[in-house]
């Protein structure tokens, strides 16, 4: 039996989260949690250990970048792996992350993208060596 891996989703945009819910249902052993806030995130990271942080780009009060270093304080917990996903094709933030070689994926989120990062290709997001301003 193939376990069940753990992903979490955060969004603040309500068509995103319902369209990120229908995508990830087709796909087989996902475990996903939605919340639509970086404090949830944050919260959810110190109950449960997820394979996979799906994490908007722009959130309110916190810059996803920002959210995921502070889910990264928690070592017992935190994410494994983070993508980073926007529906803003250019920013200061997304120029940011491309130079220090962090994917980001567009929205809406496509299977194959989803895959991807759950098989481990692409950049992962280390925040230990990028410093957010």
């Amino acid at each position: 039996m193939t376990q069940q891996r753990k992903v979490l989703v955060v969004d603040d945009n309500h068509d995103d989260l319902i369209a990120t819910q229908r995508m990830l249902r087709t796909l087989p052993n996902l475990d996903v949690a939605m919340v639509d806030n970086p404090f949830d995130a944050i919260d959810a990271c110190q109950d449960c250990r997820f394979d996979m942080v799906v994490l908007d780009v722009m959130l309110p009060e916190l810059s996803g970048p920002k959210v995921a270093s502070l889910m990264s304080s928690y070592k017992a917990n935190g994410a494994r792996h983070v993508l980073f996903v926007t529906g803003q094709p250019q920013s200061k933030l997304l120029n940011y992350l491309a130079r220090n070689g962090i994917s980001v994926a567009e929205k809406p989120l496509s299977a194959a993208a989803m895959n991807a990062a759950l098989n481990g290709v692409g950049a992962q997001f280390e925040p230990q060596n990028v410093t957010f301003t």
